[in-house]
């Protein structure tokens, strides 16, 4: 189940389907302050006419949970830990061994 959210989003969201390095290098930034073990990078999906309009996609490939801070504002569920329904900012404990994928409308 969890693989088949993972195509159904990548076909739903132009953002995950970007096609060249210029593209890539100029709308993924990652966040050089994520914690040991993990990766945490911002796509800015407006860009590429997604309708989220910013993604941040994040990876614990710690046993452990991490703490994770997100960037400013209000983040919807797209794929995780987190509740789908509630919109969150600040932070989150994340899992460990486990990914999240939150974005803003």
């Amino acid at each position: 189940n969890y693989i088949a959210a993972l195509i159904k989003l990548r076909k739903e969201h132009p953002a995950f389907r970007m096609t060249n390095n210029e593209e890539i290098k100029k709308y993924i930034h990652f966040d050089d302050k994520a914690a040991g073990g993990t990766i945490a990078y911002t796509i800015d999906g407006a860009v590429v006419k997604d309708r989220w309009k910013k993604i941040f996609v994040v990876f614990n490939a710690n046993k452990e949970a991490k703490k994770i801070k997100f960037p400013k504002g209000k983040w919807k569920n797209g794929i995780g830990d987190v509740e789908k329904s509630k919109p969150i900012s600040g932070s989150i404990i994340l899992t460990g061994i486990s990914a999240m994928i939150l974005y803003q409308e």
